[in-house]
């Protein structure tokens, strides 16, 4: 069975993408480039068996050629940053439009299980950016609504870090910074890191703690229905 994770050339989707083939899990990769990142050739982990496949999120005719009876789950890795002054209608098609599209369109193929990368946030997030996450986990649960075979996973992490790396395959270290912090944060007393979270300072999470979350669920017989698991239980 195949697993097809939307935004796999970022850098959420890279990363499990590449737990997948760490458990020699067939994967597909939808992006709107379709190309391999320039950095995977020298990752050092085998992602040869990869498919590369070109589609835009609210276009399903680009991309439900892959959505077929042998996949077992999508993945939705996909959404435009929380940048102030950006058109809110605009954040809210690409952090909720995208992802409700493809959910939908998993669900019309009878696909069983979606994984979708969402984020925890404060009130004060950017308006647009908060009711496109918030409107994706909706659909997110909709998704398994009056049918007891279908599961769906919504990650909310805070910051996310790792090594990301630029298209051009300059890599980009954020542990050194992101990594202690993220440490300090969980290390507090309840109280205090019960406080932080309420003004919105969350404890980041590593990017492979995320995908290996994620690639567990796929993988698990157990956890069914709807699931959520935010930052602490990511960290």
């Amino acid at each position: 069975a195949k697993v097809v994770v939307f935004g796999g050339n970022g850098f959420v989707g890279s990363n499990i993408l590449k737990e997948l083939c760490l458990k020699s899990i067939p994967a597909i990769s939808v992006s709107r480039s379709g190309l391999k990142p320039k950095y995977l050739a020298s990752a050092g982990w085998d992602n040869s068996s990869i498919i590369w496949h070109k589609g835009d999120a609210l276009e399903p005719r680009t991309y439900t050629s892959v959505l077929t009876e042998d996949v077992k789950a999508v993945v939705i890795s996909i959404g435009s940053p929380p940048v102030p002054f950006v058109d809110e209608s605009y954040q809210i098609m690409m952090n909720g439009g995208t992802n409700c599209t493809i959910i939908e369109a998993a669900r019309e193929a009878g696909i069983k299980k979606v994984v979708l990368i969402n984020a925890s946030m404060p009130d004060w997030a950017a308006a647009g950016y908060r009711k496109g996450k918030l409107q994706a986990e909706s659909c997110a649960k909709e998704f398994v609504k009056n049918d007891p075979t279908r599961s769906s996973l919504v990650l909310k992490p805070g910051a996310i870090y790792g090594t990301r790396y630029t298209q051009s395959g300059i890599p980009i270290p954020l542990t050194p910074i992101l990594g202690p912090l993220s440490f300090a944060l969980k290390s507090l007393p309840g109280g205090v890191s019960g406080f932080l979270e309420g003004v919105g300072v969350l404890a980041p999470t590593h990017v492979d703690v995320l995908a290996k979350v994620a690639v567990d669920f796929i993988d698990s017989e157990t956890e069914t229905g709807f699931v959520v698991k935010d930052t602490s239980q990511l960290i």
